[in-house]
């Protein structure tokens, strides 16, 4: 083997591995932004979901928590999927870097704010004040991201 094809080596080994940690910060933060969703989704009283229409509730609390649940996990599907886009329109990689750091930081955010807005509140009432709040919050993000989407160069 010659030095050169060392080199050559060496260089390609480093592209893969670059790509693919690249791919794989993407997919971090893939699982980070529907991680939420996912644990909410997964409590036990969203086993009733299939039963409750969302258009025509009873004014229960149960239903309350079972749809500001569900528009939160499709608000939250709507956030990760436009953060993406975003993402992708962000040509510098060091800037990418900055935009994922700041995105893992905003959703830690989400989750305390929306924990301590609901501090105080018991039962039902805790996961609806909870729950409302992650939603809010998730579109006050989607409405920074259409616009930081459209400003894209």
């Amino acid at each position: 083997m010659t030095i050169r094809s060392v080199a050559i080596s060496i260089a390609f080994k480093s592209t893969v591995f670059l790509l693919l940690f690249s791919w794989l910060g993407q997919l971090s933060l893939l699982a980070q932004g529907t991680a939420d969703s996912k644990r909410l989704g997964e409590l036990e009283y969203m086993a009733y979901a299939d039963r409750i229409n969302c258009d025509s509730m009873m004014g229960t609390s149960l239903e309350s928590r079972v749809c500001l649940n569900l528009a939160f996990q499709r608000a939250d599907s709507t956030m990760v999927e436009l953060f993406h886009t975003f993402i992708k329109g962000v040509e510098s990689k060091s800037l990418q870097e900055e935009f994922l750091a700041y995105q893992e930081q905003w959703l830690v955010h989400r989750r305390r704010q929306s924990k301590w807005v609901s501090e105080g509140y018991r039962g039902h009432m805790l996961g609806i004040v909870y729950l409302n709040q992650m939603l809010s919050i998730t579109e006050w993000r989607i409405e920074e991201l259409k616009a930081l989407t459209q400003k894209e160069k």
